[in-house]
């Protein structure tokens, strides 16, 4: 008799079973749900870093558009202060539009927000310091 009292009947085998599997279902839903979220973050965060990226390239292209204007302007600039000669502007020209297609060639790669934080900042810190030069020069020459 004691044999009989072990014996477990097809039915609660089969509603065991049947638990069982919901449960394991129920986890393979979450874990799902969770690696679609983790889906959202990361699709997030790179959406995130694309639109700081975009925004700081601009201010980059607001900031170094007025600086190339300025190095166009050099040879008649300095035609108008030194009085070059013809083949002295030429030259100067030619340095100028060398430099120009050298600055046309940097490729900026920007890793990550940390990287585009520092940049910036270095650049801000830097177009300060050529405005005031630059103020301090036309100053004393005008």
């Amino acid at each position: 008799m004691a044999d009989d009292d072990k014996k477990v009947l097809p039915s609660e085998i089969k509603y065991r079973t049947d638990v069982s599997n919901m449960r394991l279902l129920e986890l393979k839903v979450e874990s799902v749900r969770l690696a679609n979220e983790k889906a959202q973050l990361d699709l997030d965060d790179r959406t995130g870093r694309m639109c700081y990226i975009s925004t700081a390239l601009k201010e980059f292209s607001n900031v170094l558009n007025p600086f190339v204007g300025e190095i166009k302007g050099l040879p008649d600039d300095l035609q108008t202060a030194c009085n070059l000669s013809p083949d002295q502007y030429r030259a100067v020209q030619l340095v100028v539009n060398d430099l120009l297609k050298r600055l046309s060639g940097v490729r900026v790669s920007l890793e990550s927000s940390s990287e585009l934080k520092a940049r910036a900042s270095a650049l801000s810190a830097k177009n300060s310091a050529v405005a005031e030069k630059a103020k301090i020069v036309k100053r004393e020459g005008g």
